[in-house]
C-alpha cells in the first residue's frame, strides 16, 4: 500500500527561508520585521519567528512571469 505524501508544512524556519533564498538569517529577521515576509512568533518568550510558506512563496514568484529578469544595477536598454 502506498503511503500519502505528508502535506508541506505551514510554516517555515528563519533558518531554512534564508537557506532557501540564499540570504543571512538577519536579513530574513529585517524582511519579516519590514512587512515583507508575513510570521508568527512562538517559542516560551516569542522569539521564535515562524514564516508563512504563503508569504514565502509568494515573496519568490514573479509578479509578472513573462517579463524578464530584474537584474540590480542594469539599466533598460531600448530598441
Amino acid at each position: 500500500m502506498a503511503q500519502n505524501p505528508s502535506p508541506p508544512q505551514q510554516f517555515m524556519s528563519v533558518t531554512e527561508v534564508a537557506r532557501l533564498l540564499g540570504l543571512s538569517r538577519m536579513t530574513v529577521y529585517r524582511m519579516c520585521n519590514d512587512g515583507t515576509l508575513t510570521f508568527i512568533r512562538t517559542g516560551h518568550n516569542g522569539t521564535t519567528y515562524r514564516i508563512t510558506r504563503e508569504s514565502f512563496e509568494r515573496h519568490t514568484q514573479p509578479a509578472n512571469p513573462t517579463a524578464p529578469p530584474v537584474i540590480p544595477g542594469q539599466t533598460e536598454i531600448t530598441a
